[in-house]
């Protein structure tokens, strides 16, 4: 390296930091998505190291703790591991971004913590108040992002206060925010969060009794993940195709898809998916009157369900046990 290369100043460091930074994170969120779930996290588990040097900026360490934070979330909830880290680092990152008085940076941080809030309560670990304390932080995300030019924020928080409408089975309110999420993503062709609102119209289309519209809406989501190379959440893509084959009568095309989740999710730990199409396998061969089978299993999807956590598996597997 010639000596013009040399970084001369603190400021360039500073940069070099930053743009080693989204570099890091970039790696990560592509490594997640592929489905390689450890590698990614083994990524930032060495970057988060970065923050023992003061040189970093603050809003780049809130970055740093922002990816770390979102992927621990996920994995969290695909594979049931403890969400306890990761509240720890989205809640420092919110503290910087408080500090910096930076909008964009603190309505980052809030929707990333209501995700978590989301996600844990699905967990054995769930407080009373988790979906609650989600959409909370999900409304004060989106007053701060209305107030940035940042539409693929807006995108998110939308889809994220629809999701928790309608986990709470307030269906009719959750579509306007999936309605307002999706133009922006169909403007800005944002596939990845395209992919997962038509993933949820179709689960409206379901409820409504419009089982062809389903269909279909669940044949665009598995085609455009499979484009965009977003292998993390084909296990849910070919979940949701076979509960419309299955509702529809088609059961050999539903085991088909049934098969496909499992052991898609089996294969990059979204383990919480596999749970699922254990229990659609079992209701379609109590459909079949095989009843032998039927209960093996639910008796693997509970142990599944159980091994990481997933309160809402355990009491549908439960349920169906009895």
């Amino acid at each position: 390296m010639s000596d013009s290369a040399l970084p001369l100043d603190l400021d360039t460091i500073r940069k070099q930091y930053s743009t080693g930074i989204s570099t890091l994170c970039e790696i990560a969120n592509s490594s997640f998505y592929l489905g390689q779930q450890d590698k990614a996290l083994h990524i930032m588990s060495v970057g988060i190291q970065l923050l023992e040097d003061e040189d970093v900026a603050p809003r780049d360490q809130a970055k740093l703790l922002l990816c770390y934070g979102g992927l621990l979330t996920k994995n969290s909830f695909y594979a049931g591991k403890p969400m306890e880290e990761a509240f720890t680092l989205l809640t420092r990152a919110c503290h910087i971004a408080e500090s910096l008085q930076e909008t964009h940076l603190l309505a980052n941080a809030l929707d990333k913590i209501g995700e978590a809030y989301f996600f844990r309560g699905h967990q054995v670990t769930a407080e009373e108040s988790d979906y609650d304390m989600a959409l909370a932080h999900f409304q004060q995300a989106l007053k701060r992002y209305e107030t940035t030019p940042d539409e693929r924020g807006i995108c998110d928080v939308l889809f994220h206060i629809g999701r928790s409408y309608q986990n709470r089975g307030e269906h009719e309110k959750a579509l306007p925010f999936f309605k307002q999420a999706f133009e922006l993503a169909e403007r800005q062709q944002y596939l990845l969060r395209k992919a997962e609102l038509l993933s949820h119209f179709g689960i409206l289309a379901l409820v409504k009794g419009d089982q062809e519209m389903a269909r279909q809406h669940a044949i665009d989501v598995l085609t455009i993940r499979e484009e965009i190379g977003a292998r993390i959440e084909l296990a849910f893509s070919h979940l949701t195709l076979a509960e419309v084959y299955h509702t529809q009568g088609d059961l050999g095309t539903a085991l088909h898809h049934y098969q496909q989740s499992y052991e898609l999710g089996e294969q990059m730990q979204v383990r919480n998916a596999a749970s699922a199409a254990l229990m659609g396998m079992g209701y379609l061969c109590l459909d079949e009157g095989q009843l032998q089978q039927v209960q093996a299993y639910f008796d693997k999807a509970y142990a599944v369900a159980e091994a990481i956590g997933l309160r809402t598996g355990m009491q549908e597997a439960h349920e169906g046990r009895e």
